[in-house]
């Protein structure tokens, strides 16, 4: 397996779970457990440092261009329960966002973002 700088983890509940930190530029490990049941997908988006779970969430649920989100961005494919994916990546450095707006099919197609899968990690 290639060696990685990181992970991402996308855990039940829908939630994340894995390196609160990365580098800004290398390879982190993107896992999608079996238990979830559902696909995932990564995006990274930078934020204003400081900002809050909560405030992304609102942002999200807003019809206006939230003040908190910078312009650079990272997404992965989706993968399957149970499957793995190792992922390059060059970003600047700051706070992000980490989520997954796959529509989740026991929700009437609600992303998983508006679920609260949100989670904020640093690239240094």
């Amino acid at each position: 397996a290639p060696k990685t700088d990181g992970k991402i983890v996308a855990t039940t509940g829908p939630s994340w779970s894995g390196s609160s930190h990365l580098p800004t530029k290398g390879r982190f490990l993107f896992k999608n457990k079996a238990d979830t049941g559902v696909p995932h997908f990564v995006v990274l988006q930078q934020v204003q440092e400081g900002t809050t779970v909560d405030q992304v969430l609102e942002g999200l649920q807003s019809e206006e261009q939230p003040s908190w989100a910078l312009p650079a961005f990272f997404d992965t494919g989706s993968i399957s329960p149970g499957r793995s994916m190792t992922v390059d990546y060059d970003l600047p450095a700051g706070q992000y966002a980490v989520l997954c707006f796959f529509p989740d099919p026991k929700m009437g197609g609600m992303p998983h973002s508006l679920m609260g899968m949100i989670e904020m990690i640093h690239l240094m």
